[in-house]
């Protein structure tokens, strides 16, 4: 059931659907119609200074109502009236959003912390708010390394992931916990099917590292027993000892 809280999201998500799968059918076309009829009895004209703001399920809202324009803007046609009520909704949360205006300005413009898709691999991409993501192969195991603040959390998906035989998170093998998002700590679920892994990664450093490992680690092997030549004693029989050391 759709409400008003949904419908940026519903119109972020077509957007993000459509520029990383252009020639897929878009899942969510069937509920942009119902959406914008939503949207539409949800607008409230500010006659007396020319404003259009937009309304939540909590009435008139600032923030609901930049996103909801951001997103119209990015969904609709540029010369479409969708993309103007858009562009009317933006500009009337920054001409009256007061103290709050550097807020709504960095809404419209990504930080280093917003939300994004990366891709890190011809097959392997990320959905992250990391602002520096690296992935490489060592060994046939695959690392994937995420900046973040230390002593904070952000989660990711990872699509593309093969299965794999286990993770190491914090360089400790970590078990799977299907409940992982209510702890304070790191956790991880796999989805095989789908090939899609997500992450919790609390960190403690800035940088942490994420193994997934397709391969078994081999074992070091043991270590070298050198023999020294023997050496003659003299028992006090007078009979002669051949006597051997290892290391």
């Amino acid at each position: 059931m759709l409400i008003p809280d949904y419908c940026p999201g519903l119109f972020e998500a077509y957007s993000d659907f459509k520029r990383y799968r252009p020639s897929a059918n878009n899942p969510l076309e069937h509920l942009t119609e119902q959406a914008l009829l939503i949207v539409s009895e949800n607008l409230n004209l500010d006659g007396d200074n020319d404003l259009l703001f937009a309304s939540a399920s909590d009435n008139e809202n600032m923030d609901y109502s930049m996103r909801l324009g951001r997103a119209l803007v990015g969904w609709a046609q540029a010369d479409s009236q969708w993309a103007a009520i858009g562009r009317s909704l933006v500009l009337s949360v920054l001409s009256s959003g007061g103290s709050g205006a550097g807020k709504f300005y960095n809404m419209l413009y990504q930080t280093d912390y917003s939300p994004r898709a990366e891709s890190l691999s011809d097959s392997l991409w990320a959905w992250t708010a990391s602002p520096s993501v690296n992935a490489s192969y060592i060994n046939g195991n695959l690392n994937i390394s995420f900046s973040f603040p230390v002593s904070t959390s952000h989660y990711v998906i990872i699509k593309g992931v093969s299965p794999f035989l286990k993770i190491q998170i914090h360089d400790m093998d970590w078990r799977t916990d299907s409940q992982f998002e209510r702890y304070d700590s790191s956790g991880w679920v796999y989805y095989s099917q789908e090939q899609i892994l997500i992450l919790k990664v609390r960190h403690r450093t800035q940088v942490e590292n994420i193994r997934i490992f397709y391969r078994a680690e081999t074992p070091p092997p043991p270590p070298a027993v050198e023999e020294r030549p023997a050496e003659t004693q003299t028992n006090m029989s007078g009979d002669t000892i051949d006597s051997y050391y290892y290391y």
